[in-house]
């Protein structure tokens, strides 16, 4: 240190934490103009993040169906408590012999689902704050448009993020066992 900062200064400094989950130790020392140091030692940890798969099921299929609970990726009935998203059943407008399957997602349980922007790569993010980031840069929706695979999607219930992707649409047409596999990162 040199000039007005020898006797006393206030610096802010933003350090990027470590991308490798577990305990990290960060040491900041500063040198004065006779060489004399101090420094102050910051123990962090960082987290990765939840991965799972879940299967999310047709809301008109059989009773217990048609939710999806992020966190243990397990599938609830539509309006069960666990539940993040839910499916949003058939179009009973729909002739019988055709596809009505609506393949549309929709908040449950005072979630909130947002819309990301294409050019965020599923298997790219890696931190929480990433997911908190993705969904507050982008759009909640009440519902999803129809679904193709692939699309991705920021869910935020109470104080957790989770991130998912569609991974596969698998449309059966014998009876109501319709599905979604989705991708889930869960920030911690």
């Amino acid at each position: 240190m040199t000039g007005t900062e020898k006797d006393q200064f206030d610096w802010s400094v933003d350090i990027l934490a470590d991308t490798v989950e577990g305990p990290h130790e960060l040491v900041i020392e500063v040198t004065d103009e006779a060489q004399t140091t101090a420094s102050v030692t910051i123990n962090y940890t960082t987290y990765g993040l939840d991965t799972l798969m879940g299967v999310l099921l047709n809301s008109a299929g059989p009773s217990g169906t048609g939710g999806l609970d992020l966190d243990e990726g397990i599938g609830t009935g539509s309006s069960d408590d666990r539940a993040e998203i839910r499916d949003l059943g058939i179009d009973i407008g729909a002739p019988a012999d055709s596809v009505n399957w609506r393949q549309q997602i929709a908040p449950a349980n005072d979630a909130i689902i947002a819309t990301v922007s294409q050019e965020l790569i599923f298997d790219d993010v890696i931190t929480s704050a990433a997911i908190v980031d993705a969904f507050d840069a982008n759009n909640a929706v009440t519902e999803t448009a129809r679904l193709e695979g692939g699309e991705v999607f920021a869910v935020k219930r109470g104080e957790d993020y989770y991130l998912i992707r569609i991974a596969e649409i698998n449309v059966v047409t014998t009876d109501n066992s319709d599905n979604y596999v989705l991708d889930i990162k869960r920030a911690r």
